[in-house]
């Protein structure tokens, strides 16, 4: 090799892989997903679903300032699922989509709000 990658590793999407035995289901992710995204919505976010890469992923962002977001997945560990933000804090389990709605307007809202008083 002469140092460069070849094509086939270039552009490869990085996500859990599929043999492992945490590896979620594509549709229980999306289900979780389609969950929180209603109480997200009814709190006033914009959402959009990226179902087709590994892992599914719901991106967030406030319609006033659209180039601020972020991509929540939900992920499962030896004891729940969770949603998990894309900085890999689990924001709440599943079973509590709103908890998560206040996680992500404490995190996300809090600099949204700085942004547009202009501080």
């Amino acid at each position: 090799m002469n140092g460069r990658i070849r094509s086939s590793e270039e552009a490869r999407p990085v996500g859990v892989p599929p043999d492992s035995p945490a590896a979620p289901d594509a549709w229980l992710v999306c289900f979780q997903l389609n969950r929180l995204a209603r109480r997200l919505r009814l709190h006033g976010w914009s959402v959009q679903f990226r179902y087709e890469g590994s892992p599914p992923l719901l991106r967030v962002w406030d319609a006033r300032i659209p180039w601020l977001g972020d991509s929540i997945t939900a992920a499962r560990d030896e004891t729940d699922w969770w949603f998990v933000s894309s900085t890999g804090e689990r924001l709440a389990p599943c079973r509590e989509p709103g908890l998560a709605v206040l996680m992500l307007d404490r995190r996300l809202g809090a600099v949204v709000r700085v942004l547009l008083r202009g501080e």
